[in-house]
């Protein structure tokens, strides 16, 4: 695990209360009766620290084994039940709000599963982990909006710099596919910056996203190409659902969410995977 304020150091405290991860030099000290005790340095917290202990389990588990884990009745019962708020996104007024719910709570179980697996845990987290409190669902959609930016940032810094990129559009040119495809690259070093530091911060630090490959090479690039799959999958499901579901009232939309959210699942048990796989190089505890 790394710090989440010093995200080139090894983290080996966790608050326990707000769950950041600390580093030696991140410790705060406070008086307490005749003695002194350790405790959150992020502003406002000051919960009591606790010394990390790995809860990892080893790299015996298959890869084929993490590809099933989605696909059970407490798989397809989270991913229905996230889908929910699509039922009123066609409504008037309201519709957006209840998107940007939808999309929210998906970001955060994103990053509630790629821990989960990491430490080596039975299945999926249960339905009651999707929600959390406000403040930190509004992190982790924050957590979900970088990470996104990240993979669209090759892209969108050639079409803002480059003046022939519309016509290198309209000619189907492959630099804008070379662009996505190294955005796509990008976006699990950005995804195992957010875990492995606990921090918004470590999806954006190009350091951390150095070190992860580093120590990791072989299996990082198979992950990009496992990831990449994933959103290949995602496409096509995506397809489907809307030519099997598009055209049944209220319910489609809800069940076209299902059908992706399994999907987003699944590439989130593969990043998770890959952490635990890898969690002594990563130093993930």
């Amino acid at each position: 695990m790394l710090c989440a304020r010093h995200p080139q150091a090894e983290a080996s405290r966790e608050c326990t209360r707000c769950g950041a991860a600390h580093c030696e030099d991140c410790v705060r000290r406070v008086k307490a009766g005749p003695g002194f005790i350790d405790v959150c340095s992020k502003e406002g917290c000051d919960g009591p620290l606790r010394t990390v202990f790995s809860t990892v389990a080893g790299p015996s588990e298959s890869l084929l084994g993490d590809l099933r884990r989605p696909f059970t009745l407490a798989g397809l019962a989270v991913a229905v039940a996230l889908a929910m708020p699509e039922l009123l996104t066609s409504l008037p007024m309201v519709g957006g709000a209840f998107r940007v719910v939808y999309l929210a709570a998906l970001s955060g179980y994103y990053f509630r599963i790629v821990e989960h697996v990491g430490r080596g845990r039975e299945g999926l987290p249960g339905p009651s982990d999707a929600f959390e409190d406000a403040w930190t669902l509004i992190r982790d959609v924050a957590r979900g909006v970088v990470c996104a930016l990240v993979a669209l940032a090759p892209i969108i810094v050639w079409l803002v710099l480059d003046r022939r990129a519309g016509e290198m559009l309209e000619r189907g040119s492959l630099a804008p596919l070379a662009l996505v495809f190294i955005g796509l690259a990008l976006a699990p070093a950005a995804i195992l910056g957010v875990v492995l530091t606990r921090s918004t911060i470590g999806a954006v630090w190009p350091v951390t996203w150095i070190r992860i490959v580093s120590r990791a090479p072989i299996s990082y690039l198979r992950l990009v190409a496992l990831f990449l799959a994933a959103g290949v999958v995602w496409a096509t499901v995506g397809r489907l659902a809307s030519l099997l579901f598009g055209r049944i009232p209220f319910l489609g939309e809800a069940l076209e969410a299902t059908a992706l959210n399994l999907v987003v699942f699944l590439q989130a048990a593969l990043v998770g995977g890959f952490v635990r796989r890898n969690a002594d190089e990563l130093g993930y505890e």
